[in-house]
């Protein structure tokens, strides 16, 4: 396999890619069918994507999918504090109106008439609630949409870099920046400056990263380095036509400061508060009442039903909660750090391949 294809074949977790012929003699183990199994880096960002796209990769895919989605632990969004605190007011409240209220005579003027507000009420918080959780998952679909324009923007970048720029060093120092500026932007979606991944892969010197972070907004700040690249020093260091290049790296620069400033403004737009205090409102008031119009019917099962009705409904808030910004660190979010990765494990090759990197090593190497 060229290192080419090792680069463009790469997974999305990383690692070593697996040639197309052998994904399907992968073996199927019992621990992966059931979504428990552990690998390496299982709880880091977008692991959950992961274990989905590996259960597609099996003989006993539909299956595998739903055993993964049924029987895994990982990464359910249960409000445990919330549902502790139900759980006490349901065991509390049953056996306060089980001890206290003789059932069988007041039955017909106590439980099933606020039954009726219960069942109303109950109806319109669940169309509620499907709205807000399909809000957020909307934020998560944009959020990858946005990076997948971004990816492509600064796979643009560096091909256009090594396409029309002659000067080795020139074309490294793009490349460089065009890594730099992805890697800025991850960290302000994720509200840090934490960027010492760039030193690890060489990218740029303890000296840059200092710099760079020193800068109110490390964004802007890689914005105008590879502006200078193509303002500047680009116009005397281009091949064909210097107008026609210069005006597709300034639309390719624009393009990406648009995608991400959208992408920007998916993490600080959630939805407004008037509606999710609203909604939390009278999903607790619907909660606290539906155990009293339940225990004339069911009993002690009535702490069941409600919880288990209570596990739903709170899961589903804490899912909108939760994927309404997908840019985090978290098991459901966007993989960011994969897609990063990937984009510059491409430009890594390329700053090696065709910035004359690779000559110098063969060259040194024949010299030994």
């Amino acid at each position: 396999m060229s290192q080419a294809q090792f680069f463009l074949n790469r997974p999305l977790g990383g690692g070593r890619p697996v040639p197309p012929t052998r994904v399907k003699r992968r073996r199927t183990h019992f621990s992966t069918l059931l979504g428990i199994e552990t690998f390496p880096g299982a709880t880091r960002c977008g692991a959950g994507t992961e274990v989905q796209l590996r259960a597609r990769h099996s003989y006993f895919s539909f299956m595998k999918a739903w055993l993964v989605s049924l029987v895994s632990l990982r990464g359910r969004c249960w409000p445990i504090g919330i549902l502790v605190l139900y759980l006490c007011y349901l065991v509390g409240i049953v056996s306060l109106l089980k001890y206290t209220t003789d059932v069988e005579e007041d039955t017909e003027t106590i439980f099933d008439d606020i039954s009726i507000p219960v069942t109303e009420l109950g109806v319109a918080l669940f169309f509620l609630l499907g709205f807000r959780t399909n809000n957020s998952y909307q934020h998560w679909r944009q959020g990858r949409m946005q990076w997948s324009m971004l990816q492509s923007r600064s796979l643009n970048m560096a091909r256009e870099c090594c396409t029309y720029i002659d000067d080795m060093q020139m074309r490294k120092r793009v490349l460089k920046w065009n890594m730099a500026l992805i890697t800025s932007m991850k960290a302000h979606l994720r509200e840090t400056r934490d960027i010492a991944e760039l030193l690890d892969e060489g990218v740029l010197t303890a000296d840059e990263i200092e710099e760079l972070q020193a800068e109110p907004d490390m964004v802007v700040a890689c914005f105008i380095k590879l502006s200078e690249c193509v303002y500047t020093t680009m116009q005397e260091k281009l091949t064909g036509q210097p107008q026609l290049i210069l005006q597709m790296a300034r639309d390719n620069l624009r393009q990406m400061s648009e995608d991400f400033f959208l992408a920007d403004g998916i993490r600080v737009t959630p939805l407004p508060y008037a509606y999710v205090v609203h909604l939390r409102f009278f999903l607790v008031i619907w909660l606290l009442a539906l155990p009293v119009s339940y225990t004339g019917k069911f009993g002690w099962w009535t702490v069941m039903a409600s919880f288990i009705i209570g596990v739903a409904l709170l899961g589903f808030d804490s899912i909108a909660t939760k994927i309404e910004n997908p840019y985090g660190n978290g098991f459901n979010d966007i993989p960011m750090d994969a897609i990063v990765q990937r984009s510059k494990d491409i430009a890594m090759y390329l700053m090696k391949t065709r910035t004359g990197e690779n000559r110098k090593e063969n060259t040194a190497s024949e010299s030994k």
